[in-house]
């Protein structure tokens, strides 16, 4: 627990568990750097626990091509920033349990993707895009999602073309599929 301010990124670079208690708190502490945590290009930590606070891009993956895990952290980002970075990810990575407020961007953006990764049981919060996952060719999955307070989609998988599903999203907002092939599902959904 306790609070830490952090004037540059922490790099990931190895395959490791970086565990934080839930309640610790983790902020900017520099206007310049505005990345809470980078993962190397080949690298696949797990990243457990923690709370995130007014960097721009939380948690920067794009790019990658290993299977990392984000578990249980709660990302409170910048109006104009991205909660988890994973455009462009070949990786088969997963996103579990955590809680994305403020994204003025999207929560995740995994726009270009290619990996057959998974995004489950989280919360998105107010803004624009809770996932986007536009021009993606994996067979992804996102699974067990409340995203009632996102205004404009709560997925976005324009021109998608892999086997992707979608089970068990709550949102205000639905799923813009314009374009999209491929042997893709949506269901056990509400859109209020």
């Amino acid at each position: 627990s306790g609070t830490y301010t952090i004037a540059e990124p922490l790099f990931v670079e190895d395959n490791v568990t970086v565990a934080l208690a839930d309640d610790a708190l983790v902020q900017r502490g520099s206007t310049f750097d505005l990345t809470g945590i980078e993962i190397a290009t080949g690298a696949a930590p797990t990243i457990r626990g923690g709370q995130f606070d007014g960097f721009q891009t939380t948690v920067d993956a794009g790019g990658t091509t290993s299977n990392w895990t984000l578990q249980n952290l709660t990302l409170s980002v910048g109006e104009t920033g991205v909660g988890v970075n994973a455009a462009n990810a070949s990786g088969d990575w997963v996103v579990a349990n955590t809680t994305v407020g403020g994204a003025g961007l999207a929560g995740v953006a995994a726009e270009g993707a290619t990996g057959d990764w998974t995004v489950r049981d989280s919360t998105f919060l107010d803004r624009t895009t809770a996932i986007r996952a536009t021009e993606t060719t994996g067979n992804w999955s996102v699974d067990d999602i409340d995203a009632t307070g996102v205004g404009e989609n709560a997925l976005d998988a324009t021109a998608a073309s892999g086997d992707w599903t979608v089970r068990g999203l709550t949102a205000e907002s639905g799923v813009d599929a314009f374009g999209a092939t491929g042997d893709w599902v949506v269901e056990d959904t509400t859109v209020d």
